[in-house]
Order: C-alpha cells, then sequence, then structure tokens
C-alpha cells in the first residue's frame, strides 16, 4: 500500500464510481420526469374528456328541465281539475252538496 500506482488506482476507481452514481442519477431523473409528463398529460386528456362529458351532462338536463316544466305546468291543470271533480263528489256522497 506504499506504491503510489496503487493509490493512483484506488484514486481512478473511486472517480469513475462516483463519476458512474452521477451519470445513474441523472439518467434515473430525467426517466423519472419524462414518465410524470407523460401521466399528467394522461390526467389532462381524461380531465378534458369529463369537462366535455360534464358539458353534455348540463346541456341534457337543462333539455329535460325545460320539457319537465311544460309537463309539470300540464300536470298542475290537470291535477287541479281533478282535485276540484273529487271534492265535488265527495260533497255529493256525503251529503254536503248543496244541489
Amino acid at each position: 500500500m506504499t506504491e503510489p500506482q496503487v493509490w493512483v488506482l484506488i484514486c481512478v476507481f473511486a472517480a469513475a464510481m462516483f463519476g458512474m452514481v452521477g451519470i445513474v442519477t441523472t439518467s434515473f431523473n430525467r426517466t423519472l420526469t419524462a414518465a410524470i409528463r407523460g401521466v399528467e398529460d394522461r390526467i389532462g386528456g381524461v380531465r378534458a374528456e369529463i369537462n366535455g362529458f360534464r358539458e353534455t351532462m348540463n346541456a341534457r338536463f337543462e333539455t329535460m328541465d325545460v320539457k319537465f316544466g311544460a309537463m309539470e305546468a300540464n300536470f298542475s291543470s290537470k291535477f287541479e281539475a281533478l282535485d276540484r271533480d273529487i271534492a265535488a263528489l265527495s260533497r255529493h256522497v256525503f251529503g254536503t252538496d248543496p244541489h
């Protein structure tokens, strides 16, 4: 261990190991960053699809609200007429009808 060539070889080996660790770390970091960007892009695509679906569903719900609003007005008048007829029949059956 007193020969200078041994110390030179040890230093060269240590430098090579530190260099390889640096290269592997940098490569892993770049690969991981690219993978994360890919996942973020896919998530962005899914968000865009969900927003499109949300807009479609809102449009459909608005259409149904308009249809049910018209139907509700029609049913309301029918139920009022039915209520009036049932009230007249019950007054007639139970003897409270003035006619």
